[in-house]
């Protein structure tokens, strides 16, 4: 019974300091403060009157910030779940640095509290500032050599193979960057081009300001590597980039002639379905539609199911057994139709499912089901 009383007790207490501090937590304002700042990172100084125990969120965004509120909640409503958690800071007072940043642009960091539930606390903070110019150096490293390898299969996929070997140690890491030949006619000099490729690199793969953890992504190599990009019909040219672990780049770069991609030959389980075909319903009833190619070996655009040709459906191919997939999409953002009852519609038109459930109540599918599949038959046609 008295180890009953003492966890009532202790329940009650925890309880009365909990409202206590949830009460005050309105009272909270940060302060943010970037210095150090050069071309590819900046150091960031928060303060704020909470405890070392509270914790807060810091992000970069690009040009000057008006509304910091309606920045906090886009950043809330896009950012990954991981992300977030390695965005967290304590303390109060921090100091980190970000990195990645490119070289003459205008920031604005921004700070807030966020409890464990999710609920913001406090007055958020932010503050702009402008990177300098680079003092980047381009020259060629004579220890990599880069070669396109032409067309291959990789995971039964399509993709254009460009091979970057390592003579010696493999210290210094590099990314891939490819280009069509005349975009890269566009940059007079070759710094322009690493910092641009660089920039758009680390936005496609850097995790939030203050970790390292893209460093080790898998496009990010220091041996040598073979890369699979999927490329559409023309003249490209790649290049080997080195970067350092602050996102900066190193200046060290090598880069292949330019090289030409043919389309990528269709399999024959691909090119059989394309052209005319007719739907057989369970009720007998005939649609006439027509396959065209979207990605050669992956997808094709079918137009008349359901004897609709303005809706055009995407379908997957698989490229092992012949076997197609509708899945739920998005069809059309700006669709209009008028309706029998004179009643007009405009708005995003998507492929959904419905269903009976064991009830006998009709439910939609979800965001990712696959609304239906075709296996190719010895006949060659496909039963759905």
């Amino acid at each position: 019974m008295s180890i009953f009383k003492n966890i009532i007790g202790l329940f009650f207490i925890m309880l009365f300091v909990g409202c206590v501090k949830d009460e005050s937590m309105e009272d909270i304002v940060f302060h943010v403060d970037v210095s150090e700042i050069n071309a590819y990172s900046a150091t960031v100084t928060v303060t704020h009157n909470a405890s070392n125990r509270d914790s807060y969120y810091g992000f970069t965004v690009k040009g000057a910030v008006d509304d910091i509120q309606s920045e906090i909640a886009d950043f809330l409503s896009t950012v990954q779940t991981s992300q977030l958690a390695e965005a967290i800071h304590f303390q109060r007072k921090s100091v980190f640095s970000i990195t990645g940043l490119s070289p003459q642009e205008t920031y604005t960091f921004i700070v807030f509290g966020m409890n464990d539930d999710g609920l913001r606390y406090g007055e958020p903070s932010s503050t702009v500032f402008c990177t300098t110019e680079s003092n980047l150096c381009a020259q060629i490293n004579p220890n990599w050599k880069i070669g396109y390898m032409g067309h291959a299969v990789y995971n039964n996929n399509d993709y254009s193979k460009i091979n970057v070997n390592v003579l010696g140690n493999a210290e210094e890491r590099f990314f891939l960057a490819t280009y069509e030949d005349d975009f890269i006619e566009t940059f007079e000099h070759m710094e322009d081009l690493i910092i641009y490729a660089t920039k758009e690199f680390l936005e496609k793969i850097k995790e939030p300001e203050n970790e390292t953890s893209w460093f080790e992504d898998s496009q990010v190599r220091a041996d040598g590597t073979s890369f699979y990009r999927y490329l559409q019909e023309g003249d490209y040219v790649s290049l080997a980039i080195g970067i350092n672990i602050d996102g900066s780049p190193t200046g060290n770069y090598v880069k292949t002639d330019c090289y030409h991609v043919e389309k990528y030959p269709a399999v024959d389980g691909f090119s059989n379905l394309l052209g005319e075909w007719i739907i057989t319903d369970e009720n007998s009833q005939l649609y006439n539609v027509l396959i065209a190619e979207n990605i050669v070996n992956k997808s094709f655009v079918l137009k008349g199911w359901g004897n609709v040709d303005n809706c055009p459906i995407i379908v997957s191919f698989n490229r092992i057994d012949s076997s197609l997939e509708i899945r739920t999409q998005s069809i059309k953002d700006n669709f209009e139709i008028s309706f029998n009852d004179g009643t007009y519609a405009k708005g995003k038109l998507t492929l959904r499912g419905v269903y009976y459930d064991s009830e006998s109540k009709i439910k939609w599918t979800n965001q990712s089901h696959s609304l239906t599949k075709g296996t190719l038959n010895d006949d060659g046609s496909y039963t759905f």
